[in-house]
């Protein structure tokens, strides 16, 4: 867990999104991310956390990568003004920035 003096230094502005399988013992089976989770939200960060049944540490190389690739596409996209994040068949994120400027 980050100190409290560490924890002060991040910026408020930012989102953190947490992601942990159900099964990781590294995590303690999810507990350490839910604490992980309160103490950001304590401390005034915004963090959000996504839980996957029966994945283990690795969720982004389990055989149910692609629902992670997904979920971190979205959690991108709504942050990002006037641009579009979608996640390919191959579970590659691609980042299409619409043009502000309108054609005449």
């Amino acid at each position: 867990m980050t100190s409290r003096q560490e924890v002060k230094k991040i910026n408020k502005g930012i989102r953190i999104l947490l992601l942990n399988g159900t099964n990781d013992p590294v995590g303690s089976f999810g507990n350490e991310v839910v604490k992980a989770n309160k103490y950001y939200t304590k401390n005034d960060l915004f963090s959000e956390q996504i839980e996957y049944e029966d994945m283990r540490h690795e969720v982004l190389n389990d055989s149910m990568k692609e629902a992670v690739y997904k979920d971190i596409a979205a959690f991108v996209g709504k942050r990002i003004n006037n641009s579009e994040l979608t996640v390919d068949k191959r579970g590659k994120n691609v980042f299409k920035a619409q043009d502000k400027k309108k054609s005449k």
